[in-house]
């Protein structure tokens, strides 16, 4: 298993010194992992390697590198391999907000389902079907969710999207 703590940047991180830490981390997965391409060719984790070095073309704060870096991690489907960038931001913006999405979710068949609602909308009930979310079709949002979780099958990327949800959006 390979954990990355990102240090909290005050400064802007800059674009010689996250594709470094890219370079890197990809090493490091490479040596650390049984098989880094059990679940994704060599050519497809290469081409979110050389997609996420080219997003890192500016200085940018620590949420985007580690959202960067854990787009890229992610396409080799491997659960446990993650950089977990979400926790903290989540946890600032509801310190500040208080907002959330206040339903809680199961995906099924690509189908998303209410499975707790704590809106004040009592017309939400558990077992309704979430057909959009902002206008946007529900399947659209968990599919788009799924390319920035590390997990080894759809159904644990389902479930990752489902418990993560509120963060993801």
């Amino acid at each position: 298993m390979l954990a990355l703590a990102l240090a909290l940047a005050a400064a802007p991180i800059a674009p010689a010194d996250a594709r470094a830490d890219l370079r890197h981390l990809y090493d490091r997965l490479a040596v650390a992992e049984y098989d880094l391409f059990a679940h994704a060719p060599r050519a497809e984790i290469d081409s979110a390697f050389a997609d996420a070095e080219a997003l890192l073309d500016g200085p940018l704060d620590e949420r985007e590198v580690a959202a960067t870096y854990q787009r890229f991690v992610a396409t080799a489907r491997i659960a446990h391999a993650r950089i977990d960038f979400l926790g903290a931001a989540f946890a600032a913006h509801q310190a500040k907000s208080g907002a959330s999405f206040p339903i809680d979710v199961r995906i099924d068949g690509g189908r998303m389902f209410v499975t707790a609602n704590r809106s004040a909308d009592a017309r939400i009930r558990p077992g309704d079907e979430i057909v959009t979310i902002d206008g946007r079709p529900a399947r659209r949002w968990s599919e788009r969710y799924r390319r920035w979780v590390s997990a080894d099958t759809d159904r644990l990327a389902d479930t990752i999207v489902e418990y993560r949800l509120p963060a993801l959006l």
